[in-house]
C-alpha cells in the first residue's frame, strides 16, 4: 500500500465476543470503564471532563505498549453499533488509523476487527517494531473486550 511517497502497514486482529454487538460496542466506547478492562498495554490518561461515552471528535490522550508518554487519539467516525474509528500520531511522520468493525453472528455473538493501518515517513522504518506490537496490542485489546463485555452481561 502506499501513503504518497510513504509506505503504509496494517495490523490486524479478530475475536468473536459473546455478547451482541450493541453491548459490545456500548463497553468500547465506555472511556469511563476503561480502566478496569483495558489491557496495560493501552491505558488512558483519565481527567475531569474526558467524555464518556465516545462521541464523534472526541480527544482522548493514552499511553500504548508501556511508552512514557501519552499521545492524543481522535474519533473520527462513530456508526452505532458496527463502527468505531480513531487517529493518532504525527502526521506525515508516523501516524496510524485504529479501526474496530462489529459484525453480529447469530443473535448473541460479535465478531470484532481490529484493522490498524499505519501511515508516515518513519512507517518503513519502524515496521519490524511496530506491526507486531500492535498486533499484539489489537489482540490484547479485544481479549479484554470480550471479557469485559460478557461481564457486563451478567450485571445487566
Amino acid at each position: 500500500m502506499c501513503d504518497g511517497p510513504f509506505m503504509s502497514f496494517v495490523a490486524q486482529a479478530e475475536r468473536t465476543i459473546g455478547a451482541p454487538p450493541q453491548r459490545v460496542f456500548d463497553q468500547l466506547v465506555d472511556v469511563a470503564s476503561w480502566p478496569t478492562w483495558m489491557p496495560r498495554s493501552f491505558v488512558p490518561v483519565l481527567r475531569s471532563g474526558t467524555p464518556s461515552p465516545l462521541r464523534l471528535g472526541d480527544r482522548i490522550r493514552v499511553k500504548v505498549a508501556g511508552g512514557p508518554l501519552p499521545t492524543t487519539i481522535r474519533v473520527s467516525k462513530l456508526v452505532r453499533p458496527t463502527e468505531l474509528v480513531w487517529r493518532g500520531g504525527v502526521r506525515g511522520l508516523l501516524w496510524a488509523e485504529h479501526r474496530f468493525v462489529l459484525e453480529p453472528v447469530g443473535d448473541r455473538r460479535t465478531r470484532v476487527r481490529s484493522i490498524e493501518t499505519w501511515h508516515g515517513a518513519l512507517a518503513r522504518v519502524l515496521r519490524g517494531f511496530v506491526l507486531p506490537l500492535a498486533i499484539r496490542v489489537g489482540n490484547e485489546q479485544l481479549a479484554a473486550l470480550d471479557g469485559a463485555a460478557a461481564h457486563s452481561h451478567d450485571v445487566n
